[in-house]
């Protein structure tokens, strides 16, 4: 739902999904990739202290800087 959401320029309802699912402790693939949308969910409703955050955790959530996946990220 969050991917859908953040596709469709739905924002709000993007970051409601990727904060729920950040949240949940459950083990996630691309992690890097839902902070980074969050981050940019948050971004573009104004939440730019938020964001900030975020962007931060997807930088740290790399950790394999040769990756391709993670270099579009960095």
């Amino acid at each position: 739902m969050a991917d859908t959401s953040y596709r469709e320029r739905h924002f709000k309802e993007a970051a409601g999904f990727y904060a729920e699912a950040l949240a949940s402790g459950i083990p996630l693939e691309k992690r890097e990739t839902m902070y980074k949308r969050y981050a940019d969910s948050l971004k573009a409703m104004g939440f730019i202290s938020s964001a900030i955050v975020n962007y931060e955790k997807a930088v740290k959530a790399c950790t394999d800087a040769n990756d391709s996946h993670h270099a579009r990220i960095l």
